[in-house]
C-alpha cells in the first residue's frame, strides 16, 4: 500500500497504524446467487516518513477455498435442431492457499498539489473449469488456468472515474486527527467460455457456455491506534423496493458509544442503537450512514443503498407468445426482447428473474430487458428478486407455442394462394380439353384411322382392273403389270405384244386405273385429315402437360403448407379415451355377427387417425405431428399399345412395348413422343399415297407411249426399252414403297383407335387426378 498525504509528516505520529480490512465476495447470477468467494483478511501496517508525505507498507493474504455451482442452459441439438434443457457446472480451485491482494491508494490532500484519487484492488483466485450437460451426458468442457478479479475505482477532478463508492479523500484533519471509512468498488470475472459451438465446429449441440461473475471488494481503512474510536456497518442489502424495509446494525469501538443513523437519496434511516430500519420512500441511489461517539471522539461508516421500482415488463403489455418454430419449421434460436421498467434505471443489474418451470423458458437478464428464449410449449410464470430476496412485481405469465398466430397465419396465407395457383392451373387444362376444335378431333380421330384403314385396304385388297384374278389389290395389280411390260419391252421379239397389249389396256383399263388413282388421292386426303386432327390433339396434350406441370409444383407447396401447419399442432393433452360400445349379443346358438371394421381403423362415427396416430385406446397420439407423403396419383386402366420407336418398323399398335400407355397421369409425355412417332408415320405414308398417285399417273401416260411400239424402228428399239423400263421402275418402286406403307397401317386394324382413345383419356385424367388427391 502506498499512502500520499503531502507534506503532513508531522502530523502523523510513531505509534499510529494504518488498520486495513478487505472483504471479498464474488457470486453468480444463477444457481440462487451463490456466494463464489466470500473471505475477509485484516492487516495492520506501520507507517514510515519521508519529505514529502507517509507510506505504509505491507501484505494482506485473502483464504480462498474451491467452490462449485451449476447454471441452467438451453442448447440446440444440431441432428434434429431441438431446442434441449441442459446444465453447466463449474468448479473453481485455488492454485495455492490463498489469493494476494495488493491494493494502490493515492491520497490527494490540500497540500499536495495532485487532481486524481485511484484506488485498485486485484486478486488472483486460481484455476476455474465448466462442462457443459445434457440429460447427465458431458458435452463439452473448458477450463480457465488464471482466474481472478479486478476493480479499479476513483475520482479525477472531483468527479467519480470507475466503481469506487464513496469517492476516497482525505483532507490535512483526517491525517492530523485520525480517520475511519468503507470503501465499495465492484469488478466482474469469466468463467469458461463465452460460448459453445462456434460456425465450422462439428460439434452435436450448439449453446452458451461459460460465465460473467459478479465481484464486490469492501475495503475499510482506519488510520491512528489501535484503539481509536471505530465503527462500520454490516453489508446492509443493497436494494430496497420502494416502499418495503430492511434492517442493518453496525459495531463500535471502544463499546459503550452513541449510534446516529441517517440516510439519503429515497431511503430513510430510524434507529437509536446499533440496529436500523431502512425504509424505501423513492426510487433512487441513496446511502445509508452511522456516525459513533465516544468520548471525544467520533467515527463514521457509510454503505450505498438503492431504492427501487419495477413498473412490469413489456411496458404493462401482456408478454407475446414465445414460438419454438418460423414459418419455415426450423427451431427458432434467437431469443425475444422484453424491456424492463425500473428505477433507477441502472438498478435492473441488480435484480435476478427466473422462470417458475425451466424446462418450459430459459431467462437472461441483461438490465433494461429479459431475453426469453423457448425450450418446449407450455405456460409458466416469471418472477423477479433483488439481492435481498425481496419481490419486484409479478409475476408474469408467459406462454410458448411451436408456432406463433403470426406464423400460423402465414402458413395459411401461403397455402391459400398455392391452391389458388393450383386451381388457375387444374383450370387452363381443363380448359384446353374443353376447347371445341380439340373435342372434335379426340371424338373424330378414332374414325378417321378407321376410315385410313377401310381405303388403304380397298387399295391393297381390291383389283384395278383389266382381270380379276384372285384377292390382288390394285397395288399388286400395279405392280405385276409394270413387271410384265418391262419384261415384255425388254424382249427381242415382245415389241408387238407389248403394242397389242399396250393398246388392249388402254382401251379396257382406263376406268380402272382412274378408280385407282381416285382411290390413292382419297388415300392421301384421309391421312393427311387424319394427321391434322392428330396434330391439334398433339398441341393440346401439349397445353396439358404444361399445366400438369404447373399443378404438381402447387400441389407441392400446398403439400409443404399442411406439412408446416401440422408441425405447429400441439401435441394433445392426455385424454380419457371413450368407452367402446358393446357388441350386439347374438341369439343363442348363433354366431356373432363379424366385425365391419377393417384393422388399423378408427370405429364408426370417428374420425380415422391422422398418419402416424393409433386410433383411441390402442397407444397415446405421437408428441411430433406427422409428415405427410406425396401419394401417387393411382393407376389406370392395363397398358394399350401406342407407336413410339421411330420409323417404318415402330409405326405399329401393338399391346405393349416402349410406347405402351400405361394409364397413369404421369403419361403425358410418352402419350406426347408416341403421338409425334405415330404423326411421323403418317407423313411418310400421305408421302408414299401421293408417290404412289403419281406413279399411277405416270404408268397411264406411259401405257399410251408403249402402245405404238410397233411403229419404232428396230434400231431405236433398245434405247426406248431402257428408257420405258426406267421408268417403269420407278412405278414398280413407289408402288411397293405405298404397299409396305399400307400393309403397316393395315397391321395395326383396330390397335390405333383403341390406343388413341385411351391416349385422350389419360389426358382427362391427368387434368383432374391431382385436383382430387388435393
Amino acid at each position: 500500500f502506498a499512502l500520499l498525504a503531502g507534506p503532513v509528516s508531522a502530523a502523523a505520529q510513531t505509534g499510529d497504524y494504518l488498520n486495513v480490512k478487505v472483504q471479498l465476495q464474488i457470486s453468480a447470477d444463477c444457481g440462487g446467487n451463490p456466494d463464489i468467494v466470500n473471505t475477509t483478511a485484516t492487516g495492520q501496517f506501520k507507517p514510515t516518513f519521508n519529505p514529502t508525505g507517509v507510506a505504509f507498507n505491507g501484505k494482506l493474504t485473502l483464504p480462498v477455498n474451491a467452490t462449485s455451482f451449476t447454471c441452467s442452459r438451453s442448447y440446440i441439438h444440431k441432428p434434429t435442431s431441438r431446442m434441449v434443457p441442459g446444465e453447466e457446472r463449474f468448479t473453481i480451485t485455488p492454485l495455492r492457499s490463498g489469493g494476494m491482494a495488493s491494493l494502490t491508494v493515492i491520497w490527494p490532500s490540500q497540500y499536495v498539489p495532485m487532481s486524481m484519487t485511484q484506488f485498485m484492488v486485484g486478486v488472483d483466485i486460481g484455476r476455474c473449469a465448466s462442462e457443459s450437460y445434457v440429460n447427465g451426458r458431458r458435452i463439452s468442457g473448458f477450463t480457465t488456468t488464471a482466474y481472478g478479479a479486478q476493480f479499479m475505482g476513483g475520482a479525477q477532478n472531483g468527479v467519480p472515474q470507475g466503481d469506487i463508492s464513496p469517492t476516497l479523500r482525505l483532507v490535512k484533519a483526517d491525517v492530523t486527527n485520525g480517520f475511519s471509512g468503507t470503501y465499495t468498488l465492484k469488478g466482474m470475472g469469466a468463467c469458461g467460455e463465452s460460448s459453445l459451438g462456434e460456425k465450422g465446429e462439428n460439434r452435436e449441440y450448439e449453446g452458451p457456455s461459460g460465465h460473467m461473475l459478479n465481484a464486490v471488494a469492501t475495503v475499510t481503512l482506519s488510520y491512528k491506534s489501535a484503539s481509536q474510536t471505530q465503527v462500520a456497518i454490516a453489508k446492509p442489502c443493497a436494494d430496497i423496493v420502494a416502499g418495503q424495509t430492511v434492517t442493518v446494525t453496525a459495531k463500535g469501538t471502544p463499546a459503550g458509544g452513541q449510534y446516529d443513523w441517517t440516510g439519503t437519496g429515497g431511503v430513510r434511516a430510524s434507529g437509536t442503537g446499533a440496529t436500523a430500519t431502512l425504509t424505501g420512500d423513492q426510487p433512487g441511489h441513496g446511502r445509508v450512514k452511522v456516525s459513533y461517539t465516544s468520548g471525544t471522539r467520533t467515527a463514521s461508516d457509510e454503505k450505498p443503498v438503492t431504492c427501487l421500482r419495477v413498473s412490469g415488463l413489456n411496458g404493462g403489455a401482456p408478454i407475446p407468445v414465445i414460438g419454438l418454430f418460423d414459418i419455415e419449421a426450423k427451431p427458432i434460436t434467437t431469443p425475444i426482447q422484453v424491456a424492463l421498467s425500473v428505477q433507477p434505471a441502472d438498478a435492473g443489474d441488480n435484480l435476478s428473474f427466473t422462470p417458475a418451470n425451466r424446462a418450459v423458458l430459459s431467462v437472461t437478464s441483461r438490465g433494461d430487458a429479459l431475453l426469453l428464449q423457448g425450450v418446449r410449449s407450455g405456460k409458466t410464470q416469471i418472477t423477479g428478486k433483488t439481492s435481498c430476496g425481496q419481490s419486484v412485481g409479478g409475476p408474469w405469465p408467459v406462454e410458448v407455442r411451436r408456432c406463433t398466430d403470426e406464423v400460423v397465419a402465414k402458413i395459411a396465407e401461403e397455402e391459400r394462394i398455392s391452391r389458388e395457383a393450383f386451381q388457375q392451373q387444374a383450370s387452363a387444362a381443363q380448359a384446353a380439353l374443353n376447347d371445341k376444335e380439340f373435342e372434335q378431333a379426340a371424338d373424330g380421330l378414332a374414325d378417321a384411322s378407321g376410315e385410313l384403314i377401310l381405303k388403304t385396304g380397298a387399295l391393297i385388297v381390291g383389283t384395278l382392273g383389266g382381270k380379276a384374278g384372285g384377292t390382288t389389290g390394285a397395288v399388286s395389280d400395279a405392280i405385276g403389270h409394270a413387271m410384265n411390260f418391262r419384261d415384255m419391252a425388254n424382249a427381242q421379239n415382245g415389241w408387238d405384244q407389248l403394242s397389242a397389249t399396250s393398246q388392249e389396256f388402254v382401251q379396257s383399263a382406263g376406268g380402272p386405273f382412274s378408280q385407282a388413282i381416285a382411290g390413292a388421292i382419297d388415300v392421301v386426303k384421309t391421312a393427311s385429315d387424319f394427321g391434322s386432327k392428330l396434330g391439334k390433339v398433339m398441341g393440346t396434350n401439349e397445353q396439358v402437360e404444361s399445366a400438369r406441370k404447373g399443378m404438381e409444383n402447387f400441389d407441392r407447396l400446398v403439400r409443404d403448407a399442411i406439412r408446416r401447419k401440422q408441425n405447429c399442432k400441439e401435441a394433445p393433452s392426455a385424454q380419457q379415451p371413450p368407452e367402446p360400445k358393446k357388441p350386439d349379443t347374438p341369439a343363442p346358438g348363433q354366431e356373432p355377427p363379424p366385425s365391419k371394421q377393417p384393422p388399423g381403423k378408427a370405429p364408426a362415427g370417428q374420425p380415422p387417425a391422422p398418419p402416424g396416430e393409433q386410433p383411441p385406446g390402442q397407444q397415446p397420439p405421437a408428441a411430433e405431428p406427422p409428415v405427410l407423403a406425396d401419394p401417387p396419383f393411382g393407376p389406370g386402366p392395363g397398358p394399350t399399345g401406342l407407336p413410339y420407336q421411330p420409323g417404318d418398323q415402330g409405326c405399329t399398335c401393338g399391346a405393349a412395348g416402349a410406347g405402351a400407355v400405361l394409364g397413369t397421369a404421369y403419361d403425358l409425355r410418352r402419350i406426347d413422343a408416341g403421338m409425334g412417332s405415330l404423326k411421323s408415320c403418317n407423313d411418310r405414308f400421305v408421302a408414299r399415297a401421293q408417290g404412289f398417285e403419281g406413279a399411277l399417273e405416270a404408268f397411264k401416260g406411259l401405257l399410251t407411249e408403249m402402245a405404238g411400239a410397233a411403229q419404232v424402228p428396230a434400231a431405236q428399239r433398245p434405247a426406248k426399252a431402257r428408257e420405258w423400263s426406267a421408268r417403269l421402275d420407278v412405278v414398280i418402286d413407289r408402288s411397293k414403297q405405298f404397299e409396305t406403307a399400307g400393309k403397316a397401317v393395315l397391321g395395326n386394324g383396330k390397335a390405333c383407335s383403341a390406343a388413341l382413345g385411351a391416349s385422350v383419356g389419360v389426358m382427362g385424367k391427368a387434368a383432374k387426378s391431382p385436383l382430387e388427391a388435393n
